[in-house]
């Protein structure tokens, strides 16, 4: 049987300190079976000679190269690192939330997608808003798909909603909860979650409930 890709996620952060390459830091521990408290020197021992990617991780690089020399050879590294883990698996690599990445990331996820030879399949996902930063990206291109997730319909929304809660939605909170959910299915998740926390689905009533926006 043909060898079964390996799959690998990181998330964007809207804000912190020493975020800039989180999601990227979120697949390089999954990969090293590292955690944060692993000592600096087991995370550099684990690395061998892509030391450079523990800047990835928030360490400092090594000693004397300048600032950009830096982030050319981390992002260059990156593009290696990945091209040996293809050649001996595909790759699928998800990078959420890309509309709060800072621009060295942006960077970096383009340079992959230009540069990096082999079976990998990277799947950022991101809100429009992206494009305003970076509209050649909307354009498509080479190897290049993109695909628009449209708000859940009616219909959609509320077997999503049963699904979830195994039963019907009283009326009167189906129809408020399909109204501020505009077919988000996080929304509706979290919508629901505040009317179980509430305990208003135990109520037999059709009383205005304050559903937040």
């Amino acid at each position: 049987d043909p060898t079964p890709p390996i799959c690998y996620a990181g998330r964007c952060l809207p804000y912190g300190r020493g975020v800039t390459y989180w999601p990227l830091a979120e697949v390089l521990k999954r990969h090293l079976a590292s955690s944060d408290n692993d000592a600096e020197a087991l995370v550099r021992a684990k690395l061998g000679e892509r030391e450079i990617l523990a800047v990835t991780l928030g360490l400092e690089p090594p000693a004397g190269l300048h600032p950009l020399a830096v982030q050319e050879r981390l992002h260059s590294g990156w593009v290696d690192f990945l091209e040996s883990i293809a050649a001996e698996r595909s790759v699928i690599l998800v990078v959420e939330d890309l509309h709060w990445a800072e621009e060295p990331l942006l960077e970096l996820i383009e340079r992959m997608r230009r540069d990096v030879a082999g079976p990998v399949l990277l799947v950022p996902t991101a809100r429009p808003e992206l494009l305003d930063r970076r509209a050649q990206w909307g354009a498509g291109g080479r190897n290049t798909t993109q695909l628009w997730i449209e708000p859940l319909s009616a219909n959609d929304a509320t077997e999503m909603l049963e699904q979830l809660l195994g039963t019907e939605l009283p009326p009167h909170l189906h129809r408020v909860v399909l109204e501020r959910a505009e077919g988000n299915p996080f929304y509706l998740e979290e919508l629901l979650a505040t009317l179980i926390d509430r305990g208003l689905l135990e109520r037999d009533s059709s009383a205005d409930v304050a559903i937040p926006d």
